[in-house]
């Protein structure tokens, strides 16, 4: 008897929760990185330094979960694929969000001087320009991987359709290749003149279309998923590959970043050709893992299982998007300014001995200012982007049901 093909959810229509726990992953990871990074004085912080450090690549899983949700809404139906309902529905999530951040850090960082000045470099973040030209400042500290995200959004659907003429399979795989080749070559030839400082080196690593490779492996998945349904072997090993990426989340990150330097001779991952294409690879490949925990019937019992249907990471993974964007200007206020109200010392960056009350002040400082951001990006989510993605997206079928 031939088993029943399992149906295939459809981004927009259905849900599903086990890939809001792996935003809701990514989403601490990244929050750890920038919140406990500090200056290693100790041998003791030297060690939580290389662990945090680890943390700093997590926002790949959100590229390769991207790459996957995207090319199964243009991929998964190219015959009843609309470019301006995609645009539109695209536009009415990220661009309300990432507009009100813009919005706040030039506030926050040209109150003091020329709002004016701040808006206009907002307006130059709004258009990603500086993810192709260093001149132009990223206002919000982690505005680079909404403009890598933003450039994917535009070029899967023209990339896909430059090879239209192929079988559907064929196409899938020749703009699968495309965007692995042709980003790894740039980037490649971009290292050769990478020789100025860690965020030029940075830039031009990251700069169009340098970074558009990560995507391809949540290409790759949707891929598999998509044609690889009916096969049973398939369906056997997808929990254990998800299990098994979960467990080895973290120790790759770990080995990445202090295993990889120490092989290549170097002080930082960034720094060399060899140690941060092979650090990419490895992170990528645990993200590819991660999402076969949505393999039909998305099942899996023990820690894993319990981990991706957590409700609780799940919530976070929904927020997800409103915290990535506002924590970086929450959490070192508020921290600043409950540390001054409260008299406590918590500058661990330059004391030349971190002592345990010091680095304690900082810890419960950082905790605080963590679940404070997390607040208020989750009143953000649900009372302006919520709103304004429902008003947007039925605006747009409104159009579209009267043209």
């Amino acid at each position: 008897m031939t088993p029943t093909t399992p149906a295939i959810f459809t981004p927009g229509r259905d849900h599903q929760p086990r890939l809001d726990a792996i935003r809701g992953i990514a989403i601490i990871m990244v929050l750890l990185f920038h919140t406990f990074m500090f200056d290693p004085t100790t041998s003791g912080g030297r060690i939580f330094s290389s662990f945090i450090s680890s943390l700093s690549q997590s926002t790949l899983l959100f590229f390769v979960l991207s790459g996957f949700l995207i090319s199964l809404i243009i991929v998964g139906n190219p015959d009843g694929f609309s470019v301006s309902n995609y645009l539109v529905r695209r536009c009415a999530r990220v661009l309300p969000p990432f507009a009100l951040s813009l919005a706040f850090f030039a506030v926050k960082e040209y109150r003091g001087t020329s709002l004016w000045q701040g808006f206009q470099l907002a307006l130059a973040n709004l258009a990603t320009l500086p993810n192709f030209l260093f001149y132009f400042k990223s206002l919000n500290p982690v505005g680079w991987f909404l403009f890598i995200e933003i450039h994917f959004y535009l070029l899967l659907p023209l990339v896909f359709s430059l090879w239209r003429k192929a079988t559907r399979r064929h196409a899938e795989l020749l703009t699968i290749g495309s965007f692995l080749l042709i980003p790894f070559a740039f980037r490649t030839a971009n290292w050769m003149i990478a020789a100025g400082s860690t965020g030029e080196r940075f830039f031009l690593v990251n700069r169009f279309p340098s970074a558009m490779d990560f995507f391809s492996w949540g290409m790759l998945f949707c891929y598999v998923y998509r044609h690889g349904q009916g096969q049973a072997w398939l369906r056997q090993i997808a929990p254990v590959l998800a299990s098994r990426g979960l467990l080895l989340l973290l120790p790759v990150f770990l080995a990445v970043y202090t295993v990889l330097p120490f092989v290549f001779h170097t002080d930082l991952v960034l720094n060399n050709w060899g140690s941060y294409e092979i650090a990419r690879l490895f992170i990528c490949l645990i993200a590819f893992c991660l999402l076969f925990c949505i393999w039909p019937p998305a099942k899996s019992g023990g820690l894993a299982g319990k981990i991706f249907d957590s409700r609780l990471l799940q919530y976070v993974g929904l927020v997800s998007y409103e915290w990535f964007l506002f924590h970086a200007g929450i959490i070192p206020s508020v921290r600043f300014h409950l540390g001054k109200l409260l008299s406590l010392d918590y500058n661990i960056h330059s004391q030349s001995v971190i002592t345990f009350g010091d680095a304690l002040s900082f810890t419960l400082l950082s905790l605080i200012a963590i679940c404070v951001s997390f607040f208020i990006s989750a009143a953000i989510y649900r009372f302006y982007s919520q709103p304004l993605l429902k008003w947007m997206r039925g605006w747009g079928q409104k159009n579209k049901s009267t043209a």
